[in-house]
């Protein structure tokens, strides 16, 4: 048995959209009902650390083409819906958010994880939001 069977249980392969779908799904448990775009490529970011969940981040910035293709996907099965906000008048910020269908999915998906990677997901989660609040605390937009 290897490590990621012992941690994660049996299932050895763990598909990135399940992940996404219990991330947004945390958020949202989270008090989060709308997420922006750099928190979510954060948390996946950060559980990409412990779970495989082959995403490709570039380098000089954070951005993954194939979890924005996933974020698609979902979109177009109308788990998720896209919004853009612009806030100051400046740059617009791009936000999803669950639909009713999306979050009954999601916790449905997230109810089938165990509970090593749930903690995982919820500690990714949880930072993202920590972080967030305190670089717009920091540098908030004029």
């Amino acid at each position: 048995m290897t490590i990621l069977q012992h941690l994660f249980g049996t299932r050895s392969k763990i598909e990135p959209r399940e992940v996404l779908l219990s991330c947004l799904w945390s958020f949202t448990r989270h008090g989060q009902e709308e997420i922006s775009f750099p928190q979510i490529l954060d948390s996946i970011l950060c559980l990409q650390q412990t779970l495989p969940l082959r995403y490709e981040f570039s380098k000089d910035v954070l951005y993954s083409s194939k979890l924005f293709a996933d974020i698609a996907r979902l979109e177009e099965n109308g788990y998720i819906r896209r919004y853009v906000y612009t806030h100051d008048g400046l740059l617009p910020k791009s936000y999803v958010t669950l639909t009713m269908l999306g979050q009954g999915h999601a916790e449905k998906t997230a109810q089938e994880l165990n509970q090593a990677t749930l903690n995982l997901i919820r500690e990714a989660v949880e930072t993202s939001i920590a972080q967030h609040k305190e670089y717009w605390r920091l540098y908030p937009r004029i």
